[in-house]
């Protein structure tokens, strides 16, 4: 064989000391990695080494200190088990972080190369993980990551910042993040709300809470109630994403959706909404409710449906819109609600009379939303006019109406009207005559009011600035504290077992417990009608006490059978109905009355027809049936024998029978609508 060529020798020995060379660097790597990734020996006082099936055991006593990349561990004892890279330390652990975390145990085990420490507390003592902007992890047992800085607890413990104590049965804390998770018998305690959880988010930066769980809020103003949601305890806004409930002294709130703002008390709901009014100890039910705690407005719609307790009976009511707030103050002297009740009767009376502007006093009379009563707030001296066969009547003397003064006496709290001006108005839009008050209530309850679609679908996230009315300050002169008015507006139906009826609007005073319906009114008593221009209910705290229609009214009652086709009649310029437990038990027709009476024998058997003309009628009910009439005052009357009498042209002049109007039932009333289960508060 020949010899190589040096040349070729050169080059492979050349090669081999660059791959010893790289072998070699390659090596050396990897004990410096190995040696920067294991722990190191800081200092201790005595050491011993255990010799333990194949490895060694370091013991570390007093002042140990270990150092593990940047993190550095303090005990008073220590096992370290190089071979692993691990270590178990005793007494007074104590575990510290480059970034400021640290923990304070009784007994730690470290895994280095997970860097995952386990830390356990004795003798009624906890341990404690504490990150750099000082919130505390408390518990008897807590895991944590030193790479992750994820920090847990499964048997019982708390997390506490400056001004909040949050505790649970098991809890997730990321020290980086901030975000902790709690489950298991969650208890938040801070100055300014308290809350109970099964499962709950908290950051303990931003102070946002996320409910995951059942969840109640307490404050000192309310109560919330919530499965899912956040709560932002920075800026005290809450947002709710499943069926929750908002309750403070006088309200409370149900909705599949519900916001809430503490600083300025506006609330809203959407979806299945239940509002009940403790105070008024009514229940609304809609689609949509906004209610602000503060200045106490509250707006509804979306097949809003009400439904109050009268005595044992219970009233429904239902139109496009509820709208309620309180009650202006009234300046000057006070009114009783019997004064208020006479007052308001009178001036729509005197309208009647007057040819001038009888419908701008009635629109005057409408737009009194803001007053403490219909008409409390029109400075009108009184004079007494009595007759010898009637009651005392206080008519106004001075009806004129006049705007604002700088008189701090001065009832009148409206901007300036000009009834002539409206009355022209009101010439020129003779088929709706309520089309000033319609305008009126649009500008205050439908200005900037999302469409129904939008509602249905979902919440929108600029609430306050869609409804900056109803969250603004409160009003200089709206008593919060004292007693509100409320508004149905737009197709209003009534019903309850003993009186059903419809009207355009409906405004009732807390006040004087005064409902006024407004817009062609129709009220079905039992087996009766009533209906005029304007129907004033008087109501007391259990039920209906009086009924006013105080221009062009009519009762209708029928009488016999249905298909005979006979009702008995009486109208008058004003109608005025007294009640007891809800029916009918005597009424008033007085200013050019009018009557059809179908009188009866002793038998019951019908003997003629009575028609008849009086300044003032009087009837009095036996069960819902006419049972006495007394004629006062220029009487005429005719009776005309039965067998003559042709039921179907014995019609007074208003005569119309609504009876299809009439809802029949509740179910019929509620058209499909199905009412969400109401809590027992």
């Amino acid at each position: 064989m020949s010899p190589l060529p040096s040349t070729f020798i050169s080059a492979y020995i050349y090669k081999s000391i660059l791959v010893l060379s790289m072998l070699c660097a390659y090596t050396s790597f990897g004990q410096q990695k190995k040696a920067a990734d294991s722990i190191l020996i800081l200092g201790n006082e005595y050491a011993e080494f255990i010799k333990k099936d194949e490895h060694t055991v370091h013991k570390l006593m007093h002042d140990v200190k270990l150092q593990h990349g940047s993190d550095t561990l303090y005990c008073d004892s220590a096992f370290f088990y190089t071979h692993i890279n691990s270590v178990e330390a005793f007494g007074d652990v104590v575990i510290r972080q480059a970034d400021g975390t640290e923990a304070f145990a009784d007994y730690m085990r470290y895994t280095g190369n997970d860097k995952i420490v386990f830390m356990r507390a004795y003798n009624g003592r906890e341990v404690q993980l504490v990150d750099s902007a000082g919130n505390s992890l408390w518990s008897k047992e807590i895991a944590y990551n030193l790479r992750t800085k994820i920090g847990t607890y499964r048997n019982g413990g708390q997390l506490q910042n400056e001004t909040t104590v949050l505790i649970s049965d098991r809890a997730v804390y990321n020290l980086h993040t901030k975000e902790a998770r709690f489950t298991g018998n969650v208890t938040v305690v801070d100055p300014e709300y308290n809350v109970v959880s099964t499962d709950l988010g908290y950051n303990t930066e931003s102070k946002m809470v996320r409910f995951f769980g059942p969840s109640v809020v307490v404050n000192e103003e309310s109560v919330l109630r919530t499965t899912s949601g956040t709560y932002d305890s920075k800026q005290k806004i809450a947002h709710f994403t499943e069926r929750s409930s908002l309750m403070n002294q006088a309200q409370y709130i149900e909705a599949d959706t519900l916001h809430y703002d503490r600083n300025t008390g506006f609330g809203e709901g959407f979806g299945n909404v239940i509002s009940i009014d403790t105070t008024q100890k009514s229940i609304l039910f809609s689609g949509y409710v906004q209610y602000n705690e503060q200045t106490k407005v509250m707006l509804s719609y979306l097949n809003p449906v009400m439904k109050k307790l009268d005595g044992k009976e219970s009233r429904y009511l239902r139109a496009d819109t509820f709208y309620s707030a309180p009650i202006m103050k009234a300046l000057g002297l006070p009114m009783t609600a019997q004064d208020s009740l006479e007052l308001t009767a009178d001036i729509l009376q005197s309208a009647v009379e007057a040819s001038e502007a009888p419908d701008a006093l009635a629109y005057q009379d409408s737009l009194a939303v803001e007053q403490d009563s219909l008409i409390s707030d029109l400075n009108m001296p009184l004079d007494p006019v009595v007759s010898p066969n009637q009651d005392t009547l206080y008519v106004p003397v001075d009806t004129s109406i006049s705007g604002p003064t700088d008189d701090e006496n001065s009832q009148l709290v409206m901007p300036p009207f000009d009834p002539l001006s409206y009355q022209d108005t009101l010439r020129a839009t003779p088929d709706n005559k309520l089309e000033g008050l319609k305008f009126q209530m649009d500008q205050l309850v439908y200005s900037g009011k999302p469409s129904d679609s939008i509602a249905k679908v979902a919440p929108q996230p600029d609430s306050s600035a869609r409804f900056p009315d109803y969250q603004g300050d409160i009003q200089p002169n709206a008593d919060t504290a004292g007693p509100r008015y409320f508004v149905a507006y737009h197709n209003v139906v009534i019903w309850s077992d003993s009186l059903q009826g419809k009207c355009d609007s409906l405004k009732y005073t807390e006040s004087d417990s005064l409902m006024v319906m407004y817009g062609v009114p129709v009220l079905w008593p039992k087996s009766g009608q009533m209906n005029g221009e304007v129907i004033i209910m008087k109501m007391d705290t259990q039920s209906l006490r009086e009924i006013i229609i105080p221009k062009d009214g009519i009762m209708i009652n029928r009488s016999g059978p249905e298909q005979a086709g006979m009702y008995d009649q009486v109208q008058g310029n004003m109608i005025h109905g007294f009640l007891s437990n809800n029916e009918l038990d005597s009424l008033i027709a007085e200013g050019n009355a009018a009557s059809i009476y179908y009188v009866t024998d002793d038998d019951s058997a019908y003997v003629g027809g009575s028609e008849a003309t009086a300044e003032r009628i009087e009837i009095l009910f036996d069960e819902q049936k006419i049972d006495k009439i007394y004629y006062r005052n220029n009487v005429e009357q005719t009776m005309t024998p039965m067998n003559d009498v042709e039921p179907d042209t014995l019609h007074l002049s208003r005569f119309k029978w609504l009876e299809m109007d009439r809802p029949k039932s509740l179910e019929e009333f509620l058209d499909g609508l199905e009412l969400p289960l109401v809590p027992e508060l």
